[in-house]
């Protein structure tokens, strides 16, 4: 059971952080991504795309963020996000 749950807690790391080309995702807060402060670089030649959304539709917009290829920026989701849609988007956790 420990291992299993080890295994579990690797692969949901391993989602947020492993690139994925040409792909959009959308991660649920909290559960597959923690409220806090995280570095955004791209995973493609094109750049990246975040959008932090208060709603499943994301009409509620908190924030969006785009990057250029070989760029960063620091991507804040708060706790009253409700998912991150991110298009050819790596997250590193900061805090």
């Amino acid at each position: 059971m420990k291992k299993a749950l080890l295994t579990a807690a690797a692969i949901s790391a391993s989602i947020i952080a492993a690139p994925t080309a040409h792909a959009t995702t959308s991660y649920l807060v909290p559960s597959q991504m923690a409220p806090g402060m995280y570095r955004m670089t791209s995973s493609g030649p094109d750049g990246a795309y975040a959008e932090v959304c208060g709603d499943y539709s994301c009409n509620n917009l908190i924030q969006n963020f785009f990057v250029n290829a070989g760029e960063s920026a620091i991507v804040v989701v708060p706790p009253t996000a409700v998912m991150v849609n991110a298009d050819d988007a790596v997250f590193t956790k900061i805090s």
